[in-house]
C-alpha cells in the first residue's frame, strides 16, 4: 500500500447508511464471499460491514486520499453500560466492537489499510 498521509483523516461516519438495491447486493456479495462463515450473529456483522464499506465508499468517492479513522479500543464500543461522562459516540447508536471485528477482517483481505 502507498504511503498515506494519515494526518488528512476523518471519523468513521456511523450514520451512513442505504437501502437502495445496488448497495445491499454489493454488502450482500461480500459477505456471502468473505464473511458468512466468520459469524453466529449474521444481522449485526452484515449491518457492521455495510457501514464500514459504505463510508469507505463515501470517503474514497469525495477524496481518494481520504482515511478513515476507527476507534479499535474495545472500550470505545457498546457494551450496555453507560460511562460516568455519560455515552461515548458509539453506545448512543448502538454500534458493537463488531466493528473492529470488520475492519479487520478487511485488512486480513487486503481491502483496506492500517496503521
Amino acid at each position: 500500500m502507498e504511503d498515506r498521509d494519515y494526518n488528512h483523516s476523518r471519523l468513521l461516519d456511523v450514520h451512513r447508511w442505504s437501502n437502495h438495491p445496488e448497495v445491499n447486493s454489493f454488502v450482500d456479495s461480500i459477505y456471502n464471499k468473505y464473511f458468512k462463515n466468520n459469524s453466529a450473529n449474521h444481522s449485526i456483522q452484515k449491518k457492521h460491514l455495510k457501514l464500514v464499506l459504505l463510508d469507505l465508499y463515501v470517503a474514497w468517492n469525495d477524496d481518494p486520499n481520504l482515511n478513515i479513522a476507527v476507534y479499535m479500543n474495545e472500550g470505545a464500543y457498546s457494551n450496555g453500560n453507560i460511562f460516568n461522562k455519560g455515552k461515548n459516540r458509539y453506545n448512543e447508536l448502538n454500534i458493537k466492537v463488531t466493528t473492529i471485528k470488520i475492519v479487520l477482517i478487511l485488512r486480513e483481505l487486503g481491502f483496506n489499510g492500517f496503521k
